[in-house]
């Protein structure tokens, strides 16, 4: 059947319909027909030229609601050129990127950050102690100078010797004119020379020791002064077991057993151990032996007054808070 519709008119023929358009409403221009129909709205009618027409109604009406659904129907066309609804498909549009590039985010209400002043992290740097430097320092000079001016070991007149006072300095010039550095005896390298036939070897021994042992107490009190020196001006602490003090200790005491084993030589009699240590026996001991011995441990506590692993700010004074490092 061919169709026919045009300006709501629908035209259906009687005569066998168009292959390409089978039984299909066309539509119709209503004034090419010559003349006018009457009826309702979808309402199928015969024109005067004995063609079916069928008034058209609503737009969803021109689509064969009147034709039953066939394998011969085709799907109506429309009137005019429609749009038909947009089929919106969403697409995921991915940039590439990495893990690494920051997430950007629009905030209307962003400002931007202020700079941080960020503060400098504090240096640390070790205590010094120079005040305990400077109290061994002092220490050592006192020492030295006690040893070099007072008396280290004192000989009462017996038959193989004067008596004599033997100082620090005198003990260096007696070892000075017997090794050939100087032309000028001291009084006790006068006794040694005086005395020296009637001695046997072991008293030669303990009388060579004597000074020896001055000298090298009085040598080690001058490096005590370099070490402290040294501490001062590099500003390290005296932290330290001091080697120097504890051998000035252990030479004193050594001293102390020559000048007693000396006291026996030359009395030839047993002395009592209280006498020796009062300084009532023949040979003894001076007061610059005793007070070398006193400063020497002394210097040896010292240093432990300055605590281990301790540091302070960089811009810190010297009295300012320590800060211990386990």
């Amino acid at each position: 059947m061919d169709n026919r519709v045009n300006s709501g008119m629908y035209n259906a023929s009687s005569q066998i319909p168009d292959v390409q358009q089978p039984g299909r409403w066309v539509p119709v221009d209503v004034s090419t027909l010559g003349f006018k129909l009457a009826g309702e709205p979808n309402q199928v009618v015969k024109g005067p030229d004995g063609e079916l027409y069928r008034i058209g109604g609503p737009p969803q009406d021109m689509y064969g609601s009147g034709i039953p659904a066939s394998a011969m129907n085709a799907i109506p066309t429309p009137s005019t050129i429609m749009q038909m609804p947009p089929i919106v498909q969403p697409i995921a549009l991915v940039p590439y990127t990495t893990q690494n590039q920051p997430l950007l985010q629009y905030d209307p209400y962003s400002r931007p950050e202020e700079p941080k002043v960020i503060a400098a992290s504090p240096t640390y740097v070790k205590k010094s102690y120079r005040v305990v430097s400077l109290i061994g320092l002092i220490f050592s000079i006192i020492g030295i100078a006690l040893i070099l001016l007072l008396s280290v070991a004192s000989f009462a007149e017996s038959s193989i010797s004067d008596a004599i006072e033997l100082r620090g300095l005198d003990a260096i010039m007696s070892e000075m004119t017997t090794l050939g550095f100087s032309e000028n005896p001291s009084t006790y390298s006068e006794i040694l020379t005086t005395y020296g036939e009637s001695l046997s070897f072991y008293q030669k021994v303990l009388f060579n020791a004597v000074p020896i042992l001055a000298i090298i107490i009085s040598v080690l009190f001058l490096l005590l002064i370099f070490k402290f020196l040294i501490k001062i001006a590099s500003q390290k602490t005296p932290r330290c077991f001091s080697l120097f003090a504890f051998l000035n200790v252990i030479l004193s005491l050594a001293l102390v057993v020559v000048l007693y084993l000396l006291n026996g030589e030359v009395t030839a009699e047993t002395t009592v151990i209280t006498d020796f240590l009062t300084m009532k026996s023949t040979v003894t001991f001076g007061i610059g032996l005793i007070v070398s011995l006193v400063i020497s441990l002394i210097l040896l506590i010292v240093p432990l007054f300055a605590k281990k692993n301790a540091y302070k700010l960089e811009s810190a004074g010297e009295s300012s808070q320590s800060y211990i490092v386990r």
